[in-house]
């Protein structure tokens, strides 16, 4: 993920900081700031990622610290960066999506996300997630992700390959299969064939045919499949999607995990 010109350096915690989350579900922030930071230095750099222990107005909180050697933020971005659609790249080298995600999946945590940059001092993310006490010997929890883990093959539609990359991690790392398609009409394809499939994700404005276009004639072709449609737009404005499972990017995994899982139960009563 990194590549060879970046030097990875990791200070783990001293001391204990237990947190409340599925390791799965901090996975994709983490990896988020990573790419991120690789992606801030092309000519290569330094990228440091340190855990620790801190206290906020009588609060405690484990901290994931993410810094690296880049050139910096540019200041009229800095107040934006954790905003949807807010993009700290080249025009069409993001999505804008990635510290969203971050964002929206601290506040779920009851945390706090912070920004330190300037230009030509590089930049650095703290996550601040509230810390828990882990008696010593405990056995590692579930959590919520394992309750909305599954086997099922998923059909993932989605022209954007960094939106795609995320919700395939996301469906991966809870044990799903997942079968991907850039377009409408390659779903469609891989839809006529002997492919085994469940459930399909899908975003709902496409090239070509659009999400609610692709899912009506899956499920023309297979009418047992399940089916979750992603968006940016607000919900209001998706009235045509109702009665369907609707994500709103940016989505957090256990977001991503249950509206699936919702739509895999609700096909399995539906059938009996």
């Amino acid at each position: 993920v990194l590549g060879a010109d970046l030097e990875l350096v990791t200070l783990p915690a001293e001391e204990q900081c237990a947190v409340s989350v599925d390791p799965t579900e901090l996975h994709q922030p983490l990896l988020n700031l990573c790419v991120n930071a690789r992606d801030a230095m092309p000519d290569g750099g330094r990228l440091t990622i340190a855990t620790g222990v801190e206290r906020r107005d009588a609060t405690d909180y484990a901290f994931l610290r993410v810094t690296d050697t880049s050139t910096g933020i540019s200041p009229e971005l800095v107040p934006h960066v954790f905003e949807p659609f807010v993009t700290t790249k080249d025009a069409g080298q993001g999505t804008g999506l990635g510290l969203a995600m971050v964002n929206e999946f601290v506040l779920d945590c009851d945390g706090l996300a912070e920004l330190e940059t300037a230009p030509g001092t590089g930049t650095t993310f703290t996550l601040l997630l509230p810390r828990v006490e882990c008696p010593a010997g405990a056995p590692a929890q579930g959590g919520a992700a394992a309750a909305k883990a599954g086997s099922e093959t998923i059909l993932l539609i989605e022209d954007d390959d960094a939106v795609r990359a995320i919700a395939r991690r996301v469906l991966g790392g809870a044990g799903y299969t997942v079968v991907e398609a850039r377009y409408g009409s390659e779903a469609l394809e891989l839809a006529e064939g002997d492919l085994a499939l469940d459930a399909v994700l899908s975003d709902v404005v496409m090239p070509g045919l659009s999400g609610p276009e692709v899912v009506g004639r899956l499920q023309a072709l297979r009418p047992e499949l399940g089916a979750v449609f992603m968006s940016g737009y607000a919900p209001e404005s998706m009235g045509s999607l109702r009665g369907h499972e609707l994500v709103r990017k940016p989505f957090t995994a256990p977001q991503l995990l249950e509206a699936v899982r919702r739509a895999l139960d609700g096909r399995s009563a539906v059938a009996a």
